[in-house]
């Protein structure tokens, strides 16, 4: 005898797990990292940090250029017979692109080792500058603009060349007369003095504005994960100035 009850039939529930604090935290890390990137890449167009880079890149070229001119005068300064040997000459001006290749490998990894701020300004006196300064450029323009800054900040080289020419034409000529009048070596020896010398001014400015601007935002984000201060080291790229804030991550 079949029974007429009817066992009725109840709808399964599922098991969803309590939101985990570090899986809401990783949510909210990621969407900070969103925001501090949308941030820059919505910046507008700025100089902010491009006389920091560009200047770098001005007294290196201004640097390399000058020292070619000032070869022939340091040559009838102390070279016998008044001008240097090939060997002695090819010394002096390979002396600075030898420098350039081993500072761009050392300060470009010491840059991603140790940040790019703390190696910003000590790598012009060993040449690092070109990986450094195209990284903070890159790091810090927005998106849409990253293309003209780059630009802007590696025409500074065509500049320095143009620069080295001129003060070494100026100052040859303001050194003429005694030198043409009275063979006077002792004025050669000012003049490539004062044409290096001049370099020294970009440097020294480079080196001013280098510590002056923040970590990169990037960096400090995707590498030190202190996204509190990229969020205001972001500020830098739109209003020119950052507050320092200390990770609490």
């Amino acid at each position: 005898m079949q029974s007429n009850d009817r066992v009725e039939a109840h709808p399964m529930t599922t098991f969803s797990p309590p939101a985990s604090p570090t899986n809401e935290r990783q949510i909210s890390k990621a969407e900070a990292r969103r925001r501090v990137l949308a941030e820059i890449d919505n910046a507008v167009f700025t100089l902010t940090y491009t006389p920091a880079a560009g200047a770098g890149f001005f007294t290196d070229a201004y640097d390399i250029f000058a020292i070619n001119l000032c070869a022939y005068m340091i040559g009838l300064v102390y070279g016998a017979d008044g001008q240097l040997t090939r060997s002695q000459e090819l010394g002096l001006k390979i002396a600075t692109p030898i420098g350039n290749l081993f500072g761009q490998v050392i300060f470009g990894w010491l840059a991603d080792k140790w940040g790019r701020k703390k190696m910003y300004g000590i790598e012009l006196v060993i040449r690092g500058d070109y990986p450094l300064s195209a990284v903070i450029t890159s790091e810090f323009a927005a998106t849409r603009f990253r293309g003209r800054m780059m630009i802007a900040v590696f025409a500074m080289q065509g500049f320095g060349n143009i620069t080295a020419s001129l003060v070494a034409l100026v100052v040859t000529a303001a050194f003429k007369d005694p030198v043409l009048d009275h063979v006077d070596y002792r004025a050669v020896d000012y003049m490539w003095r004062i044409v290096i010398g001049i370099g020294m001014v970009p440097g020294l400015l480079a080196i001013y504005s280098r510590m002056t601007i923040p970590e990169s935002p990037r960096y400090t984000m995707d590498v030190e994960r202190n996204l509190d201060q990229a969020a205001s080291d972001a500020d830098f790229v739109k209003f020119g100035k950052f507050d320092v804030i200390e990770d609490r991550a």
